[in-house]
């Protein structure tokens, strides 16, 4: 009965000389004993130790500064928003307690954080398991359950709210406020890159130059952050026609003429820059 529940469809099969071998072994594993080699760990280590001895092998390894303090991130993360964690014995956690753990933090921390932290918590798992202190590891199994799909509560704006936060950057008395608007509805008018829009004097990204927008034939054409000429060759670019709302904005931007600049949206004033 110790072992039935995962041997519920074979259980009647096997011999009572095979069940009594395989109930040793399983109660060795459980006791934290190696069946076959001896003790490999104390059976009262908890998930504290074992995420110490994790994290010790980890940095031990010939890996970069910001890769070290990446790992030492995830475990303070873990030791301060699961303080409980490390003082459990390793088969006293539950999945469904970590999963109930991941959506808490979720509506505060990004997935990205979540994603990170919970690579560790696996290696801690996987380190008692190895290690003959846990028989069922509540991790496998646990990505599906709790990685949302992707795009999550994303949705599109309307051009309404759209140009409501236009009018809301453009109404702030700060240069590159306005800036930032005029570069945000071009780039949402084109569909261009972010390097083949802003451009800076002070760089070499290409950006968007006066030359560059034909009238007559309502059209733009863009280049590549590798600039208008790559390796002593003249770029391709890419022809863009004109969106409807692109011709009033493009007038607009003509008329007031940052600076007297080349670029059609520069991206920074004689003292700041937006990048």
């Amino acid at each position: 009965l110790a072992f039935g529940h995962r041997r519920k469809k074979s259980f009647g099969k096997i011999s009572l000389e095979e069940a009594q071998e395989e109930l040793r072994i399983w109660m060795s594993k459980v006791q934290g004993w190696n069946y076959e080699q001896g003790p490999s760990v104390p059976k009262n280590t908890n998930l504290g130790d074992c995420m110490t001895a994790v994290e010790t092998a980890a940095l031990s390894e010939n890996i970069s500064y910001d890769h070290r303090r990446f790992i030492r991130s995830r475990f303070k993360f873990i030791r301060k928003q699961w303080p409980e964690f490390g003082k459990l014995q390793p088969d006293a956690v539950s999945a469904s307690e970590i999963i109930s753990w991941v959506d808490r933090m979720r509506k505060t921390y990004s997935e990205a954080t979540i994603k990170g932290t919970l690579l560790y918590i696996r290696k801690t798992f996987q380190y008692a398991e190895e290690n003959k202190v846990l028989f069922e590891n509540p991790m496998d199994g646990i990505k599906a359950q709790v990685v949302p799909p992707r795009g999550g509560d994303r949705r599109k704006l309307s051009v309404e709210e759209f140009d409501m936060i236009l009018a809301e950057m453009r109404r702030v008395k700060h240069p590159l406020s306005h800036r930032a608007a005029d570069l945000a509805e071009l780039l949402a008018a084109t569909g261009a890159r972010l390097s083949e829009i802003a451009g800076k004097e002070t760089s070499k990204l290409p950006g968007l130059r006066w030359e560059d927008v034909d009238f007559k034939g309502k059209q733009l054409t863009l280049f590549s952050a590798k600039g208008r000429v790559a390796k002593g060759k003249v770029a391709t670019p890419r022809i863009i026609p004109f969106h409807p709302r692109l011709v009033a904005l493009l007038e607009w931007l003509k008329q007031k003429a940052h600076e007297q600049s080349d670029l059609v949206a520069p991206a920074q004033t004689a003292k700041k820059s937006l990048f």
